[in-house]
């Protein structure tokens, strides 16, 4: 699962509940014999049982308070939001070859707006997208949608006019 930078921890959280299921079912007969002798030294074990509760409604108040916050790649995301908005749901969008390895960015415009992003362009592509940094307009006859993306640039090209690079 953690082979490449694609598979990151978006698709690590999904398998979290099943592996700890899978622990708990291998830990349930080994905890069940220490809890059995807490029992026995009942002041001990009720220290034990508050402490394990306190932790639970503290670990749960935790993550109600951060509920919706972007916890990392704002830039990113902010960007991919905006270009969601933009381009139509099952568009692909002309990248550079350079871009091709951001596997962050493949991974993020397909899960919110299933857009895919392709290196070749083609005739069917009329949208494409430059790094920030790089000044070149990839077309004469393609206009910049979006001017205030942050890592970004989108353009609509004529179809067949976005570049393939």
């Amino acid at each position: 699962m953690m082979i490449s930078l694609k598979q990151r921890d978006f698709y690590l959280l999904p398998a979290l509940p099943v592996l700890a299921i899978a622990l708990a079912l291998v830990a349930a007969q080994p905890a069940g014999v220490l809890l059995s002798r807490f029992r026995q030294r009942v002041k001990r074990f009720r220290v034990f049982r508050s402490l394990s509760l306190f932790l639970l409604m503290a670990s749960t108040a935790l993550v109600i308070a951060h509920a919706g916050e972007i916890g990392r790649d704002h830039e990113l995301l902010s960007d991919v939001h905006r270009i969601t908005e933009e381009v139509p749901r099952g568009s692909i969008i002309g990248i550079p070859r350079e871009m091709y390895d951001e596997w962050d960015l493949h991974a993020y415009m397909h899960r919110y707006g299933m857009i895919s992003l392709d290196p070749g362009g083609g005739d069917s592509v009329t949208y494409c997208m430059t790094a920030r940094e790089e000044r070149v307009v990839p077309d004469p006859s393609c206009r910049e949608i979006d001017p205030d993306l942050q890592r970004y640039r989108l353009f609509t090209c004529p179809a067949g006019k976005a570049p393939s690079r």
